[in-house]
């Protein structure tokens, strides 16, 4: 079989050649290794080509060829879980032929992307750096995920790429632990072997001129126009640094509003010009997938213009970078439940809502209501109805509960969260003095399953201990977009620690997603990862010290995270009496969680 020769392949150096069917051919079988292809994977290959071979016609680039071959790959996937083998193979080995093979050589390569002190240290260790990378733990990523990887968090230059997988994890490891090979070694060994992954900041600038490693920052947008855009200039530093942000806009006067002799336009004028202005913050880097999450109470007078916007007005088709969220409260969704009138308000007629939550909030919220102050009534159903078609229809806004947050908050001695981070995965106060701000990182949970009803939790805790004092030397490493993240670094040093692939490792494990075993499963991980980390923090303490902010807490007063549910603990595996005659933590700690799939439940 032969291809027509009226195909063309344009080359890298800009020739052109007839397309060969055994060339092709080759190619997609080298993706099996060097052993011999069964006869099913020959059948496999055969498929393959033939398909390619009837989507190409005229001259074709060799780069798009590629592209071609793994696209048709996937396409064959549900069918042939082979044919994700041979995508994976094809993008590795499309880096392979455009990357250095050393470490040390691909980073000076890419000098003019790092900066100098990064450079020396590779220089200085790189006889024993190169030796660290294992290339073949590039196969345990999928080809989405190498894809995601070439186009936004390995080094590149336009299209110009320096860096392989492996090589991203050892350039993190270095920056978070420097001179000490030891700790790089064992940082990149759980890197590589998935066994932990940072957050997209840390992956994207570690080594980079201006090494911001933290992802999740929380501040609240200033009420007055005069000082809306230094919210502005906070935001676009983090977004320029690859973090996200999670802003509270509660506090902007709604609209009509006559404040010192000007009439206020609300918050809606206010996220169109975010939303315009995160082109410019990205420069044009539409790879780029940091994005900012506005928080809103549904009190705020300018709630339903906001949800009829969004659903009517246009303003979805911005927010591929900005998503919305409501922070609501119980008395809200009482009134929902049984069907009563709920009242709008200007906050800057009942700025104290803001900064209540739970009787305190109930009462100057009705206080407020029969003092007249009100500036609109609507029935508390019909609002919630709006919102659930709104979420329907675009996916937005999601909604958070201010008293559950706040109630259970390690931050309530200091005040009142008005917002999470830009994953709604965090929950910290912020203040226009202190931004806040939290190292993440998430363990991928598949990478422990040893078989059916078989976890290796032991190997996990280790990873976590390794893990706590990682995030710690990230803080200390990270450079802060802003003078008041900086403040909240130093006066927290605020960590997460979240989960990836729940659904994945349940079915590897060979647990039903709904059933009492994989709820059993769920409590038993959260738990062990608390009590590992929290138990690591405390032992660091003569390291690090105590975080300024822990005085008056509810963690210095001895309550533990589920000290607020009032929930039993598995002391058969975990010694939280001991636990609590520890010293002091090194840093706030809070968990999350996320998912292999793209969504939380299993496809």
């Amino acid at each position: 079989m032969a291809f027509p020769c009226s195909i063309q392949i344009r080359k890298r150096g800009g020739y052109t050649e007839s397309f060969e069917y055994t060339k092709i051919k080759t190619r997609l079988r080298m993706a099996f290794g060097p052993r011999e292809t069964t006869d099913y994977e020959d059948v496999m290959i055969e498929t393959l080509v033939t398909m390619i071979e009837s989507k190409l016609e005229g001259e074709t680039d060799s780069r798009d060829l590629d592209r071609l071959a793994v696209s048709t790959a996937i396409s064959l996937e549900n069918f042939e879980p082979g044919y994700g083998i041979i995508a994976t193979n094809i993008e590795l080995d499309w880096l392979y032929r455009h990357t250095e093979a050393k470490f040390s050589a691909a980073m000076e390569k890419a000098s003019k992307l790092l900066c100098p002190d990064f450079l020396d240290l590779v220089s200085r260790y790189k006889d024993i750096i190169d030796r660290m990378v294992d290339v073949t733990r590039d196969e345990l990523l999928g080809h989405a995920s190498i894809r995601i990887l070439r186009d936004r968090y390995l080094l590149h230059d336009g299209y110009v790429i320096y860096e392989r997988p492996q090589y991203m994890f050892l350039r993190v490891a270095l920056v978070i632990h420097g001179t000490d090979m030891d700790a790089v070694s064992r940082s990149y060994e759980m890197q590589s072997r998935l066994q932990y992954i940072h957050s997209s900041a840390t992956l994207i600038n570690s080594g980079r001129p201006v090494p911001q490693l933290s992802t999740s920052f929380m501040l609240s947008a200033h009420p007055d126009p005069d000082d809306l855009f230094l919210t502005m200039t906070s935001v676009a530093r983090i977004i320029r640094q690859n973090g996200g942000v999670g802003l509270s806009i509660g506090n902007i006067p709604s609209t009509g509003v006559i404040i010192n002799g000007v009439e206020r336009t609300g918050i809606v004028p206010v996220l169109r010009l975010l939303n315009s202005a995160l082109d410019i913050f990205h420069l044009g880097d539409s790879n780029n997938a940091v994005h900012i999450t506005v928080y809103l109470e549904p009190w705020h007078a300018d709630i339903v213009h906001l949800i009829q916007t969004l659903r009517f007005g246009g303003l979805e088709e911005n927010l591929k970078k900005t998503r919305t969220a409501i922070w609501t409260n119980d008395i809200f969704m009482r009134r929902v439940e049984n069907n009563e009138e709920w009242t709008l308000f200007c906050p800057s007629k009942a700025a104290h809502l803001l900064d209540l939550y739970g009787p305190e909030f109930e009462n100057e919220y009705q206080r407020l209501e029969s003092n007249g102050i009100g500036k609109e009534t609507i029935n508390a159903r019909t609002l919630w109805r709006q919102i659930m078609e709104c979420i329907q229809e675009i996916g937005s806004p999601c909604i958070l509960f201010k008293e559950a947050i706040n109630v259970r908050s390690n931050d309530k001695h200091l005040g009142t969260s008005h917002q999470a981070g830009n994953s709604a995965d965090v929950a910290q106060r912020a203040t226009p003095d202190e931004h806040a701000v939290c190292a993440s990182a998430f363990i991928v949970l598949p990478s422990y399953v040893r078989g059916p009803l078989n976890f290796d939790f032991s190997l996990m805790e280790h990873v976590i201990r390794h893990l706590v004092f990682t995030l710690n030397r990230l803080l200390i490493k990270s450079y802060p977009p802003t003078r008041e993240a900086e403040v909240s670094i130093y006066r927290n040093r605020a960590i997460s620690i979240g989960v990836q692939g729940m659904a994945d490792t349940l079915s590897l494990m060979g647990i039903s997603y709904d059933s009492d075993q994989a709820r059993l499963f769920n409590m038993q991980l959260a738990e062990t990862i608390y009590y590992v980390a929290m138990d690591k923090s405390a032992n660091l303490t003569p390291l690090f010290g105590i975080y300024p902010h822990f005085k008056g807490s509810p963690i210095s007063q001895g309550m533990l995270q589920f000290d607020h549910y009032n929930v039993e603990t598995d002391t058969r595996r975990h010694d939280w009496a001991s636990l609590r005659r520890k010293p002091n933590p090194a840093q706030k700690i809070c968990l999350w969680g996320h998912q292999c799939c793209d969504e939380q439940d299993p496809r």
